[in-house]
């Protein structure tokens, strides 16, 4: 049976999925790794146990009698480089992009290249240190000038893995247009100060995202074809163009959640960056309209505290059904009560948790769910406002919380709400992405 192979590396959990030539899934092993940290002690992704749990999955399907494996690309989580030197070694740890951008740097960026509102508007990235991944090559050359003379590429994270196999560096769109301030939306090319700090050096040719190259791997007697990577959220879209011709957003939740509107391809304006907007880019190098929350880092956060405060067990949420009137209770009339540390508040009066409001780790659960669902909702309106799309699929980790859903739906009654049944949306894009013609010309 002919199989297309597709690894969807997300900051939590790391999948490998298997489908046969209608899309169907075969075979999906999920997982997730410890930790490691970098040379300042801060966390940051264990690459090189990904790597070996890639290299493994992959010869596992190949030496399987039942499948022969057509395909392999990857999709991974923006706003991570790995830097490698002339022979392909890693240089650097997978530096997390939340890690603490140092203040003297950024002010000695600003202060050489511009104000930091005009960068942000031309490359569609709100400034946020580390997640500007262009700002970790600055961060490395002024900190790190022994090491960064060492590079010859910086790769995107799933560019690396393409890498590994092909042997080819390259750069692809959709990396380079997440939130990296490294492009310039207008020109339509890296922005100045990527040429005025020489960056653009280390920086791989760019490669069309729907681009493959076949090798052979080992004494496997097919050569194999082998994707170029892209980002996740982008590869998320992807299968949704085949369901629907109308306009739709997409909600992709995870550690991040990110609501993607393909259909809104203008530049940002300055009210666009203050209402918490900011560009990605499609496959053909054209924007496209997304707003994004840490709400997956949230919710594990604060579920933490919910469970310490109460004194129970911290996977106790997974255990709780939906019961309508807890939601009932908690908003009528409503009040927010929850203090948030990584995405906005819904009262930015409140200095901490209102635990004593609660009577049990369930209740301040519900509550929990019901706060962040209301913001994304918000969320939402705002995004199709403009352009009165009410159609929205939702993917990814979130689609398992029933309570999120319910509210979700009871904060958007004009919206038709669809779950994905994919279970992993940037998994089908991402081998849709080099095995179906249609699915490209669509896109682009």
């Amino acid at each position: 049976m002919k199989v297309n192979l597709a690894f969807d590396i997300g900051k939590t959990n790391k999948k490998c999925i298997l489908f046969d030539k209608s899309s169907k899934v075969l075979h999906r092993i999920s997982t997730r790794f410890a930790e490691n940290k970098d040379e300042d002690g801060f966390p940051c992704d264990d690459l090189q146990a990904i790597v070996n749990w890639i290299d493994k999955s992959i010869h596992q399907f190949l030496q399987d009698k039942r499948y022969k494996v057509n395909s392999i690309n990857f999709s991974t989580y923006g706003a991570s480089f790995v830097h490698i030197d002339k022979n392909g070694k890693v240089l650097t740890p997978l530096y997390n992009y939340l890690k603490p951008y140092p203040p003297k740097i950024l002010k000695a960026f600003y202060k050489k290249h511009g104000q930091a509102k005009d960068i942000a508007r031309a490359t569609a990235s709100p400034p946020e240190g580390m997640l500007n991944s262009g700002l970790q090559l600055f961060w490395i050359k002024k900190t790190k000038p022994k090491l960064f003379k060492k590079i010859k590429w910086s790769l995107h994270f799933p560019q690396y893995l393409s890498f590994l196999y092909t042997r080819k560096a390259c750069s692809e769109y959709t990396s380079i247009g997440c939130h990296t301030g490294l492009w310039d939306y207008q020109k339509q090319d890296y922005h100045q100060w990527v040429y005025d700090e020489k960056i653009n050096r280390i920086l791989a040719p760019v490669r069309q995202t729907n681009s493959f190259i076949k090798i052979r791997f080992h004494d496997y007697a097919k050569k194999i074809k082998v994707g170029a990577g892209i980002h996740d959220s982008s590869a998320a879209i992807l299968p949704y163009f085949q369901k629907t011709k109308k306009h739709f957003i997409l909600l992709s939740t995870g550690t991040w959640n990110v609501l993607l509107n393909p259909f809104n391809q203008k530049n940002l304006k300055k009210s666009d960056l203050e209402n918490g907007y900011l560009n990605y880019m499609r496959l053909d190098g054209h924007p496209v309209r997304a707003s994004r929350l840490l709400m997956g880092k949230e919710h594990e956060w604060q579920v933490k505290k919910i469970a310490k405060h109460f004194n129970v067990k911290k996977h106790f949420s997974k255990h709780i059904r939906f019961d309508k009137t807890v939601i009932k209770k908690l908003s009528i009339p409503f009040k927010a009560r929850f203090s948030f540390k990584y995405i906005e508040n819904l009262n930015y009066n409140l200095k901490k948790t209102e635990f004593e409001k609660f009577n049990s780790a369930t209740e301040a659960y519900y509550q929990l769910v019901l706060e962040l669902a209301m913001i994304q909702a918000k969320r939402i309106r705002l995004l199709s406002e403009k352009q009165s799309i009410r159609k929205v699929y939702i993917e990814g980790g979130f689609v398992q919380n029933k309570i999120f859903l319910k509210v979700l739906k009871k904060e958007l009654p004009n919206f038709k709400i669809k779950i994905s049944k994919h279970g992993s949306a940037p998994a089908l894009g991402t081998a849709l992405l080099i095995n179906s013609k249609k699915q490209n010309a669509a896109f682009i």
